[in-house]
């Protein structure tokens, strides 16, 4: 038997497999990871977990004379517990109408700059773009 403890801040999980189907054992391993994290809900694409709590790579945040202003006026990137990084866009023509407040994009950078978790809702915009509608910070 083995003992599979996965925690994520005050939040533990135990649960316990037998060693010798480790093919069940992977399994429920990354079972429970989902689980935790959010990974894959409302998702086709597991390689991008929408809804999954990740970190602040990077923040851009553009201004009028931005010669990409027109087509985005931001973006971030989110990287995921499993490498994956996804990113994210407001504004311009990639995702007309979902736009930031300057208060929103205050508390971006707040976040990103203290290494706070991020869980990003996202509706499609244009040309396969994700566009931020809204957002979660935990510690």
């Amino acid at each position: 038997m083995k003992h599979v403890a996965i925690a994520m801040g005050v939040l533990s999980l135990t649960a316990t497999i037998a060693a010798s189907d480790a093919a069940a054992q992977q399994s429920l391993e990354e079972q429970v990871l989902r689980a935790i994290t959010g990974a894959g809900d409302n998702d086709e694409n597991d390689d991008a977990p929408s809804g999954a709590l990740g970190l602040i790579e990077s923040l851009r945040i553009l201004e009028t004379t931005n010669d990409d202003y027109s087509k985005m006026h931001g973006a971030l990137v989110v990287k995921y517990y499993n490498d994956e990084e996804q990113l994210f866009r407001w504004g311009g023509s990639y995702c007309p109408g979902r736009n930031l407040t300057d208060a929103n994009k205050q508390v971006l950078a707040t976040a990103f700059a203290s290494g706070m978790k991020i869980r990003v809702e996202t509706k499609n915009g244009q040309g396969g773009a994700q566009c931020i509608v809204g957002f979660e910070l935990s510690k």
